[in-house]
Order: C-alpha cells, then structure tokens, then sequence
C-alpha cells in the first residue's frame, strides 16, 4: 500500500520488535537445508582461497592499493607537520616496496613471455604493437614507482626538507592512484523501494481529451478503425482463435471476458499476442486482445477511455474478493490506477476509476464492451489451523532455548535447526494425515480455495451491459497514444570515476536500446560482446588448445590488452545497437529501467565488464507458460544439433543466451508461482507488477595503471533489480500484508542462489551459489552473530566486518529509517568471499537483499559457467561444444523449464484462491521449504507439491496462534 494506506500510524513497537525477531528466525532456518549444511561442511574441510579477492585477482594491483593508502596516509602526516611520525610511516612504505619489487619483476617475465608467444603464433604486428604499447606504459609507471620509493628510503630525517618529501609523495601518488580492480556498484537509487502513489483522478472532460489527445468526437473513417499498431498486431494465435470462434463479435467477446483474468494496473504493458499467451492481463491490454480479435475479424473497433464508476461491492469481487473497499482500492491504486471512493453521505458506496474498454461497429452503431471487467465466485478451502491447532508459543519457546538473544545490540546467535525440524515433522505428519482421510480425489482446489470467473450469460451482443453505474467523463481514439504505454530501456553506458574514493558513475551512452514493452515481452534480450576485427577474433582463437575435449582443457583467463571487442544488444538474437570498440575487461556500465505512463524513467545502473554476457528478463505480469515452452524447444534444437555434432547455425545466443536465458525467465516465472500459491494460502491477494533482473557470465579484471591486463571468469551472477508486486490482505490487514511482503523478498533471495544451483549442478560435481538468505544461513551455522539493526542501535555496525561500499549503503539505509539484518564476519565458499545483507522497508515490508559488491542477486563460482564466458566472448568458437558436460547442462535447463511449465500450469486452476490463514504465516513458510524443494529434486512435482502446501498450513497454525491482536478493519 502506499499513500492512500490508512494504518500506518497502528504499526506499533512491540509488532517492530516481533517482526524483527522473526525475520532472523526465517533467515537463521528457511534455507539451512542439506545442501546448505554440506556447503558448511566443505567450508569448515578446506579453507578455498578467496578467488574474489584482489590478492588473488591482481597481487601487484593489491600492493599497488596499499601503497597508494600509505603514501596517502604518510603526505597527511607531512603536511600536517607530524615529524615524529614520519619514520615509522616509511618503515610501513618500505616493507611494501619489497614486495612491489619482486611483484613487479614477475609482472615483468610474464609480459616478456607473453611477447615471445604472439610472436612464435605468427600473429600479426598490429597485435603485437598493442602488446607493446601496454607493455610500455606499464613499465613507465612501475619505473616511476621505483623511482619514488629509493627516494622514499634515501630521505634523511636529519634535514627535515618536508618540501621535497610531498613532491615525491605527489609524483607517487599520481601513479598509484591507478584503479586496479573490478568497480563497486554505484548504489544511486538501489533503496527506493516504493513506487509513487497515482496521480489525482481526472474528472473532467477536457482532462481526458488531453491525455488522449483528441478534442470532441473524432471524425475518422471506419478503416482508421482497422490499423493495428503494437498492442493490437495480429499474430498466429489470434488468427487461430478468430479462424476457430469466427468473426462472431459475441463469441470473440466472451472468449476474452471468461479467460483472460484480470490484473488491477495501468498502462498498455504486453499487447493482445502476450496476454493471450498468459490469458491475463489489465484493462489495457485486455480491450487490446479484444480489439485486435476484431480488426482481425474485420470488425472495425476503437479504445474508449474515461473516469467511471462502479459499485463498492463489484469492487471488492472483481480485484480478487477483498472482504472491504479500503482493501479494492489499495489495490487499485498500488496498480497505478487514478481512482477515488465515492459516497452519497455515508459509508463508501462506490469507486471511481479512470478505465479503459472498447467500442465495436455492429450492426451500424457502436456498442461498448467491457472485457476486462467479470465477476467471480469463490470457494473456500479446508480449515486446517482449527483443525488441527499447535501450541505455538511452545513451539517458539524451545526455539529460543537452543539461541543466545542479545536484544539491546541486536544480535541472535546459535539456534538449533533439529528443534524446529522435529516440531515440524510432528506437524506434518498430522497435517498429511488430515488431508490424506478426506480422500483421494481431493484436489488443490479443496485444499486452498477456488477462484473462477462467472462466465459472460448473453446470448446477444446486445444484451452485454457496461458494467458502470456511470461514466463521468469520456472519449475514443483508434489507438491509444504511446504516453500511455510502459517503456522499457537498455542501455550500454561508459564509465568514470573510481579513483581517490571517487564512486563509479555513468558518463554517457555507448548503445541504446528503447522500446514500447509490447514489443518487447515474451522475447530474449541480451548484452553481449564479440570481437571488433577478424583480427582481434584470430587473436582470441589462438589462446585456445587445438582439440579440447573437456571444460578443464579451456582456459580460465585471458589477456585483454591485445584483443578489442564490440558490445552488442540483441533481441531474440538480432543485433539493433552496438558500441564502438573497446578494449576486453574495459570498464563499462549498464542502465535499465521501466518509464510507465506520466512517469519518468525508473533506472537501476551497474557495472558491467567488456567481455561478459548478460541476459535480460522483463516480466511485466507474470511469465507466460508459452514463453516458457518456447525457450525449451529452441534448447531442444541446440541439444540435439550438439549431439549430431551439427554445429551449423549455431551462436552465442543459442548456446550462452538460450542457458542464461532460461536462467532469468525461470526465476522470474518461479519465484511468481511461489508467491501466487503462498498468497492463496495467506489470504492474499497477489499481483506481479512490472519487473526485470539480469542472468550474466562474470568476469574478474586485473588492471594496471588504467589498462585491463586479464580477465578471470569467475562464473554467474543472477542480478534482479527489480522485482515489483501489488500484494494485499483480503482483510486489508496491515500485519498480514507486511508479513506476506517480507516473505516474499526473502523467497525471491532464496531462489537467486537455487536456480543458478539447479542449472549448473550434476550428480557428482553439484554447484555451489551464494545468495542473501543462503550467506546469512551459512553464517547462522558457523556460530556467526546474526545483527537486525534499526536506527536505534545502529551502533552495532561496529561490529560487523563488511566491505566499504556496503557499510556506506547500510548507514544510508539506517538513516532512512529501514531495517538491515547482515552476519558478522564475511563467510567463503567455494572462493567466493563476502556478506549477504538485507535492507527492509519496515512499514511496507519491502527491501533489497544483497550480497557483497552492490548485487543484488546470487552469485555461483562453477566450470561449466566459466566456459559460458569463453562462448560468450567468440563469435566463432563453436567448435568446442563437443564437451558432454555442455549437453548434461542443457538436459538439466530443460527439465528446469519443464518443471516451471507444468508447475505453472497446475497453479493456474486455482488462480486467486481465498483463504483464511494469517498472511504473517508467511514467515514461517521457509521452515520446511528446504524439505520441498528436495521433493522436487527426488520426488518430482507431486512431492514438492505436497510439502509446499503442508508448510503453508503449517506456518498459518504456527501464527495464527501466536500473534495476538491483529490490526485489521
């Protein structure tokens, strides 16, 4: 909810205190599962290196840092006249110049060496004059560090001339202050978490004729009427349907009103073909597929836009069955929609709205049709938390036994696991009996609830009624105007800043991508990169070995100072803006963001590395099952030209995009489904809003004196900077609302690091990934403090060990007045070293959840995704593909997205359904999901099924019991 929520006021200290209490409760056991546990075991066995780490990236880059924060350190000492203090800062510079030195003489073999092997491979002289040039500025800058620091060790005390010690000083630090590693993300606007309320209703008609643009009654010839643009184009499946209903205007009409569901949001965001395909969508989109439907028939049809009215109680149905209209309306407007309550004197007897539907020529005149508007009826599920009730403050009693609480700095610390497992198990089995006894035909259905939408009763185009009790204001128009639809931009940008603590920041577009939505949704898009020249192509190939049978025979590295790239944006794999070129590991910076309907853009900006792939999921309503399927077969193809080792045809795109790809769209289409079923079970209503996250190889980049020198694949990262839901309770209860919200962010943390695992892992080398909830599991395990901080003990950041730019974002987010939950000391896994932190709205119970360098996502460090990055960066290395682990990758990235469709499938049978568990339930949802997501794995969807619904149910006893004076109207 946003401004127009009215309870905010009733969010009271002890609920602040319980929510915070419950939070690492979640954190410290949704995902401590056996994988979790045998990630913990392995950390413990070994100690990895941090292959993150500068040290281990860029040694001479890391002496190089060091130095430059001595050299830093001693000019402020001189300049401030400290003499005392001077002997013991060179002693410091001293110790570290040795180690410069032996670096640097290796740095210096190795380019040698390089040398001789571009001149032994043949390649040509312009490759070996890059190689020069780097050479050459790298041995100027590390000859005037020498330099610097003999004079350094020569100054005498004895003469205190301090002038001539900051001139060295200066001259030194103009050649360390050089940036020598990958950029920290730069975290402009990473914490608006709420989008702006609507903007005021309008009620007039010269209003409405504005925004449309029109003044009175058009005069436009019926064929106007018959143009299509991009939310009504015609495709395959709206053929198929108008050459199976035929050109009937009250069958077209009812197929769309009894199956396309209603999604409460505004703006034109996917066009006929998409909602089709997802058979959902808002009032746009909906009177766009019926349009479309039309003019396909040869029906001539037009938008009629305006502020209308509707009963409070068709409200309350037609947005999901909310038990009052403070809760339809809250909806109406987390959905962007203008609307206002209207009463005659009392209690609020209507809604006012600005609405879009159709008018179609029949029959002589034009008739008005509602498509988006229907009714439902609803069934209510099992009462299970009556039924079988549980002593929850027991329960929560023997938990906290087993913990060490530290209310005043925030802090919880070694809770037991088995506890809560043996509790739940207990349940469970009741639980599955209960159900198990009412038969074997029970359905989900009977389980949770049911939904469904009443079907259209007319047996005449005539007698289908608008549904308004009236229309205020009101006008037509062909098609609606491109102000009125969501945007969405892509954007390659270069970089500037990251010297002397200067943070990284956008400094101009290199290549753009900007488009309506529907001409974007359902479709691949991607970032890319392939080498500027045949040249640079012919150089790349040659670091390659000649027959490589498996992902080890591939390097792990490349130089970058003598290859150059193009980046390259893509959509469904065709090229449509690409940059100059640049050098590989140079460091850029990439934009997206959404502009939706009298609204500026919204932007997320990160870092992006020259070189990597990076594929991009939009989902503006929910994934649609045919995207999903459609992503399959072209696996399939790619799977079975592998196996014939047909190699023709095939590009990154099919080979990298296609694995990233389903990566991106199957977690924005799971973690949907997820929450669509957990809302059932909460007595939600849910909604996704518009969102998009990035799926991309990943690279380390050592830099010397400004140049990228190598780059390191180093894996994948799942990066989603915006996932966005209109959620509320049926009951409009704040508790429950906020609850839900803060579920769902920490399942969407979840699946950032169980997807990647999912696609990457085999039976004998499973994959390893990190994610918020899984680093602050991981930390739970090891004895690890677990800190929530508010702006009241914000002190005890102190005692967090976390890298520089996220102790910045976290005082930011504290002043603000969020909520942040971060372990202790970084954890290392696989040698990926770092924290995993959460920063909460704690109003609204939306956040951020992040893991160390500003993702906001999961990261996974595996072979098999490094040769990702290798295939991502060589326009013509397909000749590789003959490795089998590629196929079993494939294999596994298809069963992935069969899973999402089918489990996407079943869920939609049951779509809304209305239940009367506690939404704060849903904090205790992740005590058996670990549990479920093993029966998917081993017992296949039945089984992951079966679990999930048990730990809804289980969670709703759990808090319904214990939460006492709920504040609901």
């Amino acid at each position: 909810m946003f401004s127009d929520f009215r309870t905010e006021a009733m969010f009271s200290v002890r609920f602040k205190r319980l929510v915070s209490a419950l939070v690492l409760f979640f954190f410290s056991f949704t995902f401590y599962s056996p994988a979790v546990l045998a990630t913990l075991n392995e950390v413990e066995r070994q100690s990895n290196p941090s292959q993150n780490s500068l040290a281990f990236i860029n040694p001479i880059g890391e002496t190089i840092e060091k130095l430059g924060q001595k050299v830093s350190s001693l000019s402020q000492v001189v300049a401030k006249e400290r003499m005392d203090q001077i002997p013991a800062q060179l002693g410091n510079i001293e110790d570290l110049a040795k180690v410069f030195h032996e670096r640097d003489e290796r740095v210096r073999e190795e380019l040698y060496a390089e040398r001789q092997s571009l001149i032994e491979r043949g390649l040509p002289d312009e490759i070996l004059a890059r190689h020069e040039q780097f050479e050459q500025n790298y041995r100027n800058h590390a000859d005037s560090i020498e330099l610097g620091l003999e004079k350094l060790a020569r100054w005498d005390d004895s003469e205190r001339d301090t002038e001539e010690l900051l001139n060295t000083l200066r001259t030194l630090q103009s050649h360390l202050q050089y940036p020598v590693r990958n950029p920290q993300q730069s975290f402009s606007g990473d914490l608006d978490f709420v989008s702006p309320a609507p903007r005021s209703l309008y009620t007039s008609q010269s209003a409405i004729e504005g925004l449309l643009g029109v003044n009175g009654e058009p005069a436009w010839d019926l064929s106007d009427y018959l143009e299509t643009d991009s939310a009504t184009a015609t495709s395959d499946r709206i053929r198929d349907i108008v050459t199976e209903l035929g050109p009937d205007p009250l069958a077209l009409y009812t197929w769309v009103h009894d199956t396309i569901r209603f999604v409460p949001s505004y703006g034109v965001m996917q066009g006929a073909d998409y909602t089709i395909q997802s058979e959902q969508g808002n009032a746009f989109d909906t009177a766009s597929t019926l349009i479309a439907l039309y003019r396909e028939a040869g029906i001539p049809a037009r938008f009629s836009y305006g502020t209308v009215a509707i009963s409070a109680e068709a409200a309350r149905n037609w947005v999901g069955g909310v038990s009052n209209i403070d809760a339809a309306t809250n909806i109406l407007s987390q959905g962007g929609i203008p609307q206002q309550q209207f009463s005659y004197g009392g209690a609020s007897e209507e809604v006012e709205m600005e609405h879009v539907w159709v008018e179609a020529w029949i029959d002589g005149e034009w008739v008005g049709l509602d498509p988006s508007f229907k009714e439902h009826t609803f069934t209510e599920g099992m009462d299970v938390r009556n039924e079988l009730p549980l002593d929850a403050e027991a329960f929560l009693n023997n938990v906290k036994a087993s913990a060490t609480v530290n209310e005043a700095e925030g802090w919880v610390q070694g809770m037991d696991p088995l506890v809560v497992q043996n509790e739940l198990d207990a349940y469970q089995a009741s639980v599955e009996s209960f159900i198990g006894a009412t038969g074997d035909d029970t359905t989900l259905g009977d389980v949770l609830g049911t939904q469904q939408i009443v079907p259209e009763g007319a047996s005449v185009i005539e007698d289908v009624v608008l549904p308004f009790n009236r229309v205020r204001a009101s006008a037509v128009i062909p098609n609606l105007p491109e102000s009125l639809y969501y945007r969405f931009r892509l954007q390659i940008g270069n970089a500037t800043g990251g010297i002397l603590g200067i943070p990284v920041q956008w400094a101009g577009t290199a290549a753009e991508l900007d488009r309506l939505t529907p001409e974007l949704v359902g479709k691949s898009l991607a970032i890319s990169f392939r080498p500027a020249t045949e040249l640079d192509q012919q150089t790349l190939e040659s670091y390659l070995p000649e027959n490589p049978e498996t992902v080890e025979d591939l390097p792990s590295q490349l130089p970058a100072n003598t290859i150059n790239m193009i980046g390259e944006i893509t959509v469904d794999g065709d090229v449509v803006a690409t940059t100059s070129s640049v050098s590989l590991g140079q460091s850029l910076m990439v934009r997206l963001g959404f502009e939706a309907p009298e609204r500026s853009w919204d932007y997320s900006e990160n870092n992006l590395v020259a070189g990597q792939y990076q594929a991009v999921g939009i989902d503006m309503q929910g994934i649609s099952p045919t995207q999903l399927m459609s992503l399959q077969a072209q696996l399939e193809s790619v799977k079975n030209k592998l196996e014939a080792e047909n190699y023709s045809g095939l590009t990154k795109h099919d080979l990298v995009g296609g694995i990233l790809q389903s990566g991106i769209q199957g977690y924005l289409a799971e973690i949907y489904a997820m929450d669509k079923i957990a809302a059932m079970a909460s007595g939600v209503v849910y909604n996704r809003s518009p969102s998009y996250g990035t799926f991309s190889t990943q690279m380390n980049v050592s830099y010397f004196f400004g140049s990228p020198r190598n780059v390191l694949f180093s894996g994948v990262v799942m990066d989603v900077d915006r996932i966005s839901s209109n959620t509320e309770s049926v009951d409009n209860c704040y508790e429950d609302w906020v609850a839900f919200n803060r579920s769902s962010g920490m399942r969407s943390s979840a699946y950032e690091h169980l997807i990647p695992e999912r696609l990457f892992s085999t039976e004998d080398e499973p994959a390893e990934g990190v994610s918020t909830a899984k680093a602050l599991s991981l930390a739970m395990a090891q004895g690890q403090r677990i800190y929530t901080l508010t702006s009241e003990n914000a002190s005890s950041l102190s005692q967090i060990t976390i890298d520089s730019e996220a102790r910045s974002e976290i005082q930011s987010a504290l002043q603000r007045g969020y909520e942040v939950t971060a372990h202790a000391q970084p954890i290392n896994v696989n040698g990926w070293e770092g924290s995993g932190y959460s920063i909460i709205d704690p109003e609204r119970g939306v956040g951020a959840y992040k893991i160390s360098g500003g993702v906001s996502g999961g990261f996974l460090d595996d072979d098999t995704a490094n040769l990702l990055t290798l295939l991502g960066i060589g326009g013509g290395l397909v000749g590789i593909l003959a490795s089998v682990g590629l196929l079993v990758l494939l294999s596994g990235v298809i069963s992935l997205v069969l899973a999402l469709n089918g489990f996407l499938e079943f869920s939609s049978s049951i779509d809304g359904t209305n239940c009367s568990n506690s939404g704060a339930a849903e904090l205790y949802v992740g005590l058996v999901f670990g549990a479920a997501v093993l029966g998917l794995l081993f017992g296949g969807l039945a089984a992951f099924a079966l679990l999930t619904w048990v730990g809804f149910f289980a969670a709703g006893a759990i808090s319904g019991s214990f939460i006492e004076g709920k504040i609901c109207k």
